[in-house]
């Protein structure tokens, strides 16, 4: 109907949120317009749009002072930093029985300034009995946090009102120092749970204030504004698989947060080659270069990661330049990310085909701990381990982050995806991510009240929870205490009558089979626990699965159809991986990994490929992609006695002897005779015997009537040296397995004669097991 039209229309040009409707009379009728105040910088006329103001009066006087608040009607005053994080102080106290008088976030900016302000609208709220400052540090760290806090209490002079001060984070020791040798009656406690209990009990020992009486003159404060890469390189970045080698760009190089954090970046041992800041190509910034758009980054030093580190009101423009110039992982940090913007970006995306990952805006960004740091978490604490960690909240990953640090498990990757309603990836993604990682024994999931992720991720959760021993996920939702129509700190953060609630979200994820707890204190002991149990759990299948498993390997005089029937032993019995040693060493030079390199030089000076090189390659796949306790067939290798004997000594150790060797025993004469008569189509790679599958045409490809054309070496004199050199190396190997009492001969004119009795003798195998 032309009524949609026009609500879609009015929806674009106003950049709405939300246009509440309905139809009467086959009239549209509008009730509400929700715009975003992101983009209110360039919409001027939204002043015309205000409809009744829900705010308190108190609600008011905060946003005078520019602060990011909500009256949630208790006693207890709360200072934090994170929306995630805030919500979830709020929870904890009332979760041991307490009610939060506000919802503040101090963001990224816990200066004196702010905590003075943030102090004295509290100190003028009507029930404020007592505060709790819970504050994590990282860019500010907790030494500095502390002495404004110190500072904030003494400016205000807050003899009567009790403060309780947990800090965690960057320095954290010294600011719970200062906060002890301050002098003044502050309590400093670590456990939230214990901060959380401090402050209740203090907030009844005190009677209800009266409003605060600041000295005067004390209250002057400074308001703060809110390529042509290959496959394998690409596919190892979108799945988040960051390592040292990955290559970082920043967009907003010379920027000064772009300068602080890239510097640090650099030292953590993120591989940063250089940035984007238009009208500055050519210079060099931090010892790196700098470039005036990101194709010309890409074109010059071919970076796998964008960190984005531009102002809000460009970042979508610096994004898509990112998208289309095909760079695999986009990381936005910043936040105030208008929503319209947003739906460009995502049309960006969808355009890509897949070719780029992006994370937030508004987010911290993402880390492979002591590998690649991408973003502005505090990074001294995470610690190489098993535990992946998806999260909407920055604050909450970090508190996150320490627990499971604490109790030894460490982290193995965190996505800090963003609190925004329009985030790059979701909670899904990056479970899906956890699921397929091997080094990733559990998993946390932090979600906060709006939208629908949460959701969404239940039920990816439910239906993996159904496959065999899946990995423990343990889940928090914040917000329980966050009222409706109040925006908790950031857009996503929002809540609508009808929508649902945190207790919704959390029911949702227990019935899908997440562990839940109820405060970040909670999961480091409920996740050792759980990967203790997994542990177990996968220990018992491993020697389940090992003492059932086939390990073998296919020997073949070259033309006796190892191809063949490798691949209909993949065809057949499902469960049996068979590996090429060929196609692995092609794969390794393709993507230039070390022992690619390596390999490089050695093929191209003629010369063969060392023992030692040969069997780490083949062990590195099966260990990596988790092969050593399943069934397996090698193809091509071991091909001398000192490789022979190299696997099993290695495959002894993993536990995984070899179980069978197939030795394809093709008589010599029919071997030469297929050779001879085969054939090819150079451009395709179509191969034709001119015994038993001619080309239709004498001489031409059957698809393409192009001319066919014989290998150099498929000569018979040159095969049949090629056959005596086989021989001669092979005769040892198989005498070698012969004496193991694993070899056994396959023998037949055709691969049809062979391969049944190939797939009985495995079959009898397997029932033997």
């Amino acid at each position: 109907m032309p009524q949609l039209d026009a609500v879609w229309s009015a929806f674009k040009r106003l950049e709405a949120i939300e246009i509440a409707f309905s139809v009467v009379e086959e009239q549209i009728v509008v009730s509400r317009i929700r715009v975003d105040p992101d983009a209110a910088f360039r919409r001027l006329e939204w002043a015309s749009l205000r409809g009744d103001d829900i705010r308190t009066a108190w609600e008011k006087e905060a946003d005078k002072a520019g602060l990011i608040f909500a009256d949630l009607g208790g006693d207890i005053g709360c200072v934090v930093n994170g929306a995630g994080l805030a919500m979830a102080t709020n929870d904890v106290i009332s979760l041991y029985g307490g009610k939060s008088a506000n919802f503040f976030d101090t963001g990224g900016q816990a200066t004196t300034a702010l905590l003075i302000k943030g102090f004295d609208v509290l100190l003028r709220g009507p029930h404020t009995r007592a505060v709790l400052v819970n504050i994590y540090g990282g860019l500010i760290r907790c030494d500095m946090i502390a002495e404004s806090v110190v500072a904030a209490v003494r400016e205000l002079q807050m003899k009567d009102t009790p403060v309780v001060i947990r800090l965690r984070g960057t320095n954290m020791d010294k600011g719970r120092q200062i906060i002890e040798s301050s002098g003044l009656s502050l309590t400093s406690c670590d456990a939230i749970e214990d901060a959380a209990k401090a402050v209740i009990e203090q907030a009844k020992l005190r009677q209800a204030p009266a409003t605060a009486t600041v000295p005067s003159g004390r209250r002057q404060f400074h308001t703060s504004s809110r390529s042509c890469m290959d496959d394998a390189r690409r596919a190892k970045v979108l799945r988040l698989d960051l390592d040292r080698h990955t290559r970082v760009v920043y967009q907003g190089f010379t920027g000064r947060q772009a300068t602080i954090n890239a510097r640090d970046t650099i030292a953590y041992g993120t591989n940063v080659v250089g940035g984007v800041s238009p009208g500055k190509g050519g210079q060099r910034h931090l010892e790196l270069p700098v470039f005036n758009t990101i194709r010309e980054a890409v074109a010059d030093v071919d970076p796998d990661v964008s960190a984005v580190f531009v102002p809000a009101a460009k970042a979508a423009d610096a994004i898509i330049a990112a998208i289309q110039a095909q760079i695999p992982l986009v990381v936005a940090v910043m936040e105030g990310v208008p929503i319209h913007d947003m739906l460009r970006v995502h049309d960006a995306l969808r355009l890509s085909a897949g070719k780029t990952r992006l994370i937030g805006p508004n987010c911290p960004g993402t880390i492979v701990p002591r590998q690649c740091r991408v973003g502005i978490m505090p990074y001294l604490q995470y610690e190489p381990g098993c535990i992946g960690i998806v999260s909407k909240s920055g604050t909450l990953s970090y508190e996150t982050v320490g627990e499971t640090t604490r109790v030894g498990l460490g982290q193995s990757l965190v996505v800090g995806m963003g609190g925004d309603m329009l985030a790059g990836t979701s909670l899904v993604d990056a479970l899906r991510i956890f699921v397929q990682r091997a080094d990733t024994r559990g998993i946390v999931v932090l979600g906060e009240i709006g939208g629908l992720a949460e959701a969404e991720a239940a039920s990816f959760i439910a239906e993996y929870n159904k496959t065999p021993n899946p990995k423990p996920i343990v889940a928090m939702i914040a917000g329980f205490t966050a009222p409706e129509m109040r925006v908790m700190g950031h857009a996503g953060a929002l809540r609508m009558p009808g929508d649902l609630t945190a207790a919704q979200k959390t029911e949702m994820l227990a019935t899908a089979g997440c562990h839940i707890v109820q405060h970040t204190g909670q999961i480091g002991a409920t996740m050792e626990r759980l990967v203790a149990d997994y542990d177990a759990t996968c220990a018992s299948l491993k020697a389940h699965h090992r003492d059932r498993a086939i390990r073998g390997l296919i020997l073949g005089a070259p033309g006796a159809g190892k191809g063949t029937h490798s691949k209909r032993i993949m065809e057949t019995f499902e469960g049996i991986v068979v590996v090429s040693s060929g196609d692995l060493l092609r794969q390794q030079i393709v993507q230039s990994t070390d022992l690619g390199i390596r390999a490089k030089a050695i093929v191209e000076a003629g010369q063969l490929i060392d023992d030692d090189l040969m069997c780490s390659m083949v062990l590195a796949h099966l260990r990596d992609n988790q092969l050593l306790d399943k069934s397996f067939v090698l193809d091509g290798f071991p091909r001398t006695i000192a490789q022979a004997r190299t696997l099993d000594r290695d495959l002894r150790i993993a536990g995984a002897d070899l179980t069978a060797v197939i030795n394809l025993d093709v008589p010599r004469e029919v071997i030469l005779d297929r050779i001879v008569n085969r054939w090819i189509h150079a451009p395709s790679g179509r191969t034709y015997n001119l015994t038993f599958n001619p080309p239709k045409v004498p001489g031409q490809d059957d698809l393409t009537g192009e001319r066919l054309t014989q290998r150099a070496d498929d000569v018979a004199e040159t095969f049949t040296r090629r056959l005596a050199v086989y021989d001669e190396n092979t005769a040892p190997l198989k005498h070698y397995y012969e004496q193991r009492g694993i070899l056994v001969n396959f023998r037949g004119e055709t691969s049809d004669i062979i391969w049944p009795q190939i797939e009985a003798a495995l079959q009898k195998l397997l029932n033997s097991r």
